[in-house]
């Protein structure tokens, strides 16, 4: 991400100074490994729906 800088060392440094900046990436992070790991412990199955079918309440 830092590469796309001008200077992207002051960036890094800039995250590692600032805790909340770090979180986000972090968070961001293990969002994408949940993600990955979601993706190999399940089978998508596509279905075609209308968007009414869609919005309807289940009953």
């Amino acid at each position: 991400m830092a590469q796309t800088f001008e200077k992207p060392e002051e960036v890094v440094q800039m995250y590692y100074k600032n805790p909340d900046l770090m979180a986000g990436i972090e968070q961001n992070v293990i969002e994408a490994q949940v993600m990955e790991w979601v993706e190999t412990q399940v089978k998508i199955e596509e279905k075609s729906k209308s968007f009414d079918d869609i919005m309807k309440p289940q009953s």
